[in-house]
């Protein structure tokens, strides 16, 4: 049996421009893109096991939403990465929020080490390659010759992984979002994916109480949210992903306007958001010639309930898949 006639099956990336391009095989979740960005809250966070396809999600809402560097909408592009998807029936979203928002798209899953020291190099480094992806910046017009001295010093790897450089650090995202909002004269969208990977690791390393401090001044930006309305704040909306809601710390303390979403809230607006769903489950089975496995999967890999939702685990099935395809083509036997 060849799996020539089967579309590539998404393993191993997590880039949603890669799978639309290359035409591997997508379940269509854009229109969580209006439940997203229509919802009234300020700053949203969600709340997934690994796994769930959380950081594919928010590149979805990075390749909706981001304005070209040029300050165009890069609507033909974006229109046919999207194209086939239900979001773009919807035309009157589409026209409000299609390449209309600058963007900062950024994940903390490398920002931990052994140490509190090497955490800090980590998030450091992070910054830094944020900086660089906006360094156009450097040229703008509308920044002031501080501003733009003070963005050169986030390129300098150097200085900024110095812990004596640690205010810049904490200051990051809204010296960002103020700079690209000054650029643009466009409100800001932030996605922080992986959000709990630092302090996670760092009660696992011992370091707890210095990385909530870290953290909670670095996301000290989401406090002032309440100003939303103000044509002088920067941003409209943040949007964060984890695993963990991280109850027992304070680095949301002072954000109003916050909407949790766990896999207990009772929401039907977000509860199938993430992960695949008893129906596509079924679906991509179905496209890659095994139907006959969905009550060995359901037996094996069921056990997720999202509100009233039986969902699936996207890594898990995409993997059985794979290599259920490999064995029949091969004539072995898959375990069932």
């Amino acid at each position: 049996m060849s799996d020539n006639k089967f579309k590539r099956l998404p393993y191993g990336t997590e880039e949603f421009s890669v799978l639309r391009k290359e035409d591997y095989y997508y379940i269509d979740k854009s229109l969580y893109i209006k439940n997203v960005f229509e919802n009234s809250a300020s700053v949203i966070l969600f709340t997934r096991p690994r796994r769930f396809g959380k950081t594919l999600l928010m590149d979805m809402f990075s390749s909706f939403l981001a304005i070209a560097e040029d300050g165009s909408d890069n609507r033909e592009y974006k229109e046919k990465l999207f194209e086939g998807l239900e979001i773009l029936k919807d035309k009157e979203f589409t026209d409000k929020y299609l390449g209309q928002f600058p963007v900062i798209f950024i994940s903390l899953k490398s920002a931990y080490g052994e140490t509190f020291e090497q955490a800090y190099d980590a998030l450091a480094r992070v910054v830094v390659s944020l900086f660089s992806s906006y360094d156009f910046l450097l040229n703008s017009k509308n920044l002031s010759k501080d501003e733009i001295e003070n963005y050169s010093k986030y390129l300098n790897r150097e200085f900024l992984c110095d812990i004596n450089s640690m205010g810049y650090v904490k200051e990051a995202l809204k010296f960002l979002s103020t700079c690209l909002y000054k650029h643009y004269k466009k409100k800001v969208i932030i996605l922080i994916d992986e959000y709990d990977v630092p302090l996670a690791k760092a009660s696992e390393k011992g370091y707890h109480n210095e990385m909530v401090t870290l953290i909670s001044q670095f996301f000290d930006f989401m406090k002032i949210t309440p100003n939303n309305n103000s044509t002088e704040y920067p941003i409209k909306k943040i949007v964060l992903t984890g695993c963990l809601k991280v109850a027992k710390n304070s680095i949301f303390t002072g954000v109003n306007n916050l909407y949790v979403n766990t896999i207990l809230s009772e929401s039907p607006s977000f509860d199938s958001m993430i992960g695949f769903t008893k129906e596509e489950t079924v679906q991509i089975l179905k496209d890659y010639d095994l139907d006959d496995y969905f009550p060995f999967v359901k037996e094996n890999y069921d056990g997720y309930r999202f509100n009233k939702k039986e969902m699936f685990c996207p890594w898990v099935l995409v993997s059985f898949i794979k290599d259920a395809i490999e064995k029949k083509s091969q004539n072995i036997k898959v375990n069932a």
